[in-house]
């Protein structure tokens, strides 16, 4: 989606709707109560990084939904493959 620009996302007071890099999310720590992430870790070259800044916005107790393939790729395998 690089280069999405989402204009016609509804304006929610409950709600956020950005487009950034998983590696660097533009939020402040504990930002949210959810944090969605879906076939994303699979196709970073840093799950472990992302991962770390998906927990990072993340409020204390809040809650994490992922979604990836069974095949996910650890980082040194990333390495590895080049």
């Amino acid at each position: 989606l690089a280069g999405v620009v989402f204009s016609a996302a509804r304006q929610l007071p409950n709600a956020c709707v950005a487009q950034a890099s998983v590696l660097d999310l533009p939020f402040e720590n504990h930002a949210f109560d959810l944090v969605s992430c879906a076939l994303v870790l699979c196709r970073v070259r840093e799950p472990l990084r992302a991962l770390g800044v998906l927990s990072r916005v993340l409020r204390p107790g809040g809650q994490l939904l992922l979604a990836t393939p069974f095949g996910f790729r650890l980082e040194h395998e990333w390495r590895e493959a080049g």
